[in-house]
């Protein structure tokens, strides 16, 4: 009951994509008017119209790039599997609403640097993909499972920190070296959201003891503000 709303973003997930696909063949010029990725994905387009859910729909749709490939088909069958299974993992360790916290929330912090950096440097771009929300959702489930470990190659056992900061570290890269930089921005400012709501929300510690006394500030701050909430809501009542 609990992953029913996880289940329907799987749905909607592969809806989008298989719809996507069909705008990538040879059809119609009239009907690329109605191509998701033109209505949804975020572009400099869309940030001087005003489309302001851009910055959060871009999640919902495949990157410009992808084609009906069977490697394509793969790594998004993938994707899904991993998304759910996190969705599901960190909706029972925390709460369904952290899930979708981390995962819309990194999407549209992610967005919404990105189309700042569209308007701020008058250049042209376009971005589409759920991988800024995955990274997300991902940093967060590192600090809830901080000494987990999974099986690379399915034979090596290595802690999930590692794979997954590794993961993000190559992918981040990648961006650069392909001159993806919306795609860099986004993912990176998506990355930097899921921890710091990890860290804030959760009072929560990283691996990294070079942070330590940053997230100790940080769980100070939320200390003071649930102090002062504590004595308004106490003045209120008398």
């Amino acid at each position: 009951m609990k992953q029913r709303s996880i289940k329907y973003l799987l749905i909607l997930l592969a809806t989008t994509t298989a719809i996507s696909l069909i705008f990538k063949g040879p059809i119609p010029a009239w009907l690329k008017w109605y191509d998701p990725h033109m209505w949804l994905g975020l572009s400099d387009w869309g940030v001087y119209k005003y489309f302001i859910w851009q910055i959060a729909t871009y999640i919902l749709l495949p990157t410009p790039d992808a084609d009906a490939s069977l490697m394509f088909l793969f790594n998004t069958g993938f994707t899904l599997y991993l998304l759910w299974t996190i969705g599901k993992a960190l909706s029972y360790q925390k709460s369904l609403r952290d899930f979708w916290i981390l995962f819309l929330g990194s999407g549209a912090i992610g967005g919404a640097s990105a189309g700042l950096a569209l308007i701020l440097s008058h250049s042209t771009g376009h971005l589409a993909g759920w991988t800024p929300a995955l990274y997300g959702l991902l940093m967060g489930w590192i600090l809830a499972n901080q000494h987990g470990r999974v099986l690379v190659f399915f034979a090596i056992p290595m802690p999930i920190k590692w794979v997954i900061l590794g993961a993000a570290a190559v992918t981040l890269y990648l961006d650069v070296a392909g001159g993806l930089y919306l795609q860099f921005i986004a993912s990176l400012t998506a990355i930097l959201f899921g921890y710091l709501y990890a860290i804030i929300a959760w009072e929560a510690h990283s691996p990294f003891k070079q942070l330590h006394s940053l997230e100790r500030f940080l769980h100070r701050l939320r200390g003071k503000k649930a102090k002062i909430h504590d004595f308004e809501v106490y003045h209120d009542i008398r």
